[in-house]
């Protein structure tokens, strides 16, 4: 089996890379049209809103074009304060409560 493995390589044989590419893009597609009629919000909806709510404050932090007051209250509905305990999270230069 070893031996096997040792002479399948993507470089000596481009085709396989792109057979493998394909298989996997095909799994995952195929894994994301399971149970596809589920609502999003159905396990943690509180926490994926909040989520949603401070990415949309962070990108309306930077970004210029957009009218002024739809840019403030993107960015004071994204300050909603610490709901659950920010483990993963980074205040991204802003101090946390």
């Amino acid at each position: 089996m070893t031996k096997f493995l040792a002479k399948i390589t993507f470089h000596e044989r481009p085709w396989l890379w792109k057979a493998f590419l394909a298989a996997a893009l095909l799994a995952s597609f195929g894994l994301r049209m399971i149970n596809l009629q589920d609502p999003p919000l159905d396990f943690a909806s509180t926490r994926q809103l909040f989520s949603a709510l401070k990415a949309r404050g962070i990108y309306y932090e930077y970004v210029t074009n957009v009218p002024e007051a739809t840019r403030n209250l993107a960015i004071s509905l994204g300050d909603v304060g610490i709901v659950e305990p920010p483990l993963l999270e980074i205040s991204l230069g802003r101090p946390i409560d």
